[in-house]
């Protein structure tokens, strides 16, 4: 209720508290808390406070509590002030009594002087927190100590300082819990511990995910070449129970691959000696090896190259030249060997 603001509806931060602020337009009303504005100057003239029915219809319109602001100077300074204002201020610098006719029973009522400088306020959730406001600037969240005690998703609670009215419970909880992997028991945060339950299907119970738990403790398996690899302890243990292969190895076997053709070795990591022996095809010999072709020039060629011409699954042209005489005319001419050796094998009339 104020004297000097059009009539106004305000949603306030809880779902279900709305404040009516209203100027005049309060006769008949009534609401279980009224806030009163009575913010006026020492030297004000305004009638409007001094009119006795105003003042009835100001204390009369709460049903539990009744809040005056404003500026006591202008009442306590003021001689010409009416009487019915002061008989309310003598009232309200007086302790307060139970006026009513019903037992209050556990509720309780304040007894204490009804006027000063500061507002005392409570935590919405948490009402055994109080604190003072003296100005709007007291007027700020965070005063409350109390831990918020919400249920995160892994059933533990919030436990961050009362964040009321804000939803912004803790995102990581760092509550410790027992490891499940009985290799390396000990204790996990409870984010880390859920982050590590990937393969948990999306209805499993909170109570019962950490039964797909991976241990990232690191540990070291042997592998069939005697080379160890580091692996985590989730599936070091897949691999001893022969749900997932062995890994490869991928360090320099001791054991070179010798083909089989040539003779040649290769050196090879353990994983790539296996492959090769299981399916030679797949490799080849890169040593430089000497070919002589029936033309008896010697070429440098590689080692699997030269095979596949002496096995007649490749053709070789020598270009190397060479002096021949042609058949027709018997002149001495120098051309490619390969060429050569068709013009020796002509067979036809000379000129």
């Amino acid at each position: 209720m104020a004297f000097y603001i059009p009539h106004l509806t305000f949603a306030c931060m809880t779902e279900s508290l709305f404040l009516n602020l209203s100027p005049i337009c309060f006769q008949g009303d009534e609401e279980d808390i009224v806030i009163v504005s009575l913010v006026v100057d020492e030297n004000s003239k305004t009638e409007f406070v001094r009119k006795v029915n105003r003042l009835v219809v100001l204390l009369s319109r709460a049903r539990l509590g009744l809040y005056i602001l404003g500026n006591t100077g202008y009442f306590e300074g003021n001689k010409g002030l009416p009487r019915h204002w002061a008989i309310t201020f003598d009232l309200l610098q007086s302790p307060a009594t139970n006026d009513s006719a019903v037992d209050a029973g556990n509720i309780k009522v304040f007894e204490g002087l009804q006027t000063g400088t500061e507002l005392p306020l409570c935590c919405p959730l948490h009402r055994n927190v109080t604190f003072s406001a003296k100005s709007h600037i007291d007027l700020k969240l965070g005063y409350c100590v109390e831990v918020c005690q919400d249920k995160l998703a892994c059933g533990h609670e919030c436990s961050f300082p009362c964040h009321w009215p804000r939803k912004d419970h803790r995102q990581h909880c760092p509550v410790e819990i027992d490891s499940s992997c009985k290799s390396h028991p000990g204790k996990v945060a409870c984010h880390l511990a859920f982050l590590r339950c990937r393969g948990a299907p999306q209805d499993t119970k909170y109570s019962e995910i950490m039964r797909y738990y991976e241990c990232p403790v690191v540990c070291s398996i042997t592998l069939p070449c005697s080379h160890t690899v580091d692996k985590p302890c989730h599936e070091a243990r897949l691999i001893s129970d022969g749900k997932h292969q062995m890994p490869q190895c991928n360090k320099k076997s001791p054991i070179p691959y010798t083909f089989s053709t040539c003779g040649h070795s290769k050196s090879v990591t353990c994983a790539e000696l296996v492959l090769y022996n299981s399916d030679p095809a797949i490799v080849r010999c890169e040593e430089n090896d000497v070919f002589i072709p029936p033309c008896g020039h010697e070429r440098a060629l590689k080692c699997w190259k030269k095979t596949r011409i002496e096995e007649r699954k490749e053709s070789f042209n020598c270009n190397r030249e060479r002096l021949v005489k042609l058949p027709r005319c018997g002149h001495e001419q120098t051309v490619q060997c390969s060429t050569a050796d068709r013009i020796e094998k002509w067979v036809g009339v000379s000129c």
